[in-house]
């Protein structure tokens, strides 16, 4: 299967951030990395995911998830994610 890219430019609310969705030292990031097999790269409000078509699209409805929960005041932690990840 090859590997596809996809571009997300989240709009965060207020003084929320994409450091909120990253979480300290990228551990955010990496669990979801991890879970589905993909590579993320942020930069701004933009991410880039890279990998298996499948998972780059389950990993761009989880983040859009993730970020409407941040725009919403809720503070996200790896349990929040994992919890979200099994969804």
């Amino acid at each position: 299967m090859s590997t596809v890219k996809q571009k997300l430019s989240i709009d965060f609310k207020g003084e929320h951030s994409m450091a909120e969705l990253i979480g300290d030292r990228d551990e955010l990031l990496q669990l979801i990395e991890r879970k589905y097999n993909v590579e993320i790269f942020a930069l701004g409000n933009d991410l880039e995911i890279l990998g298996k078509n499948k998972n780059v699209k389950e990993v761009a409805r989880l983040i859009e998830e993730l970020a409407l929960q941040i725009n919403l005041g809720q503070k996200l932690n790896s349990e929040k994610v994992s919890d979200s990840i099994k969804i």
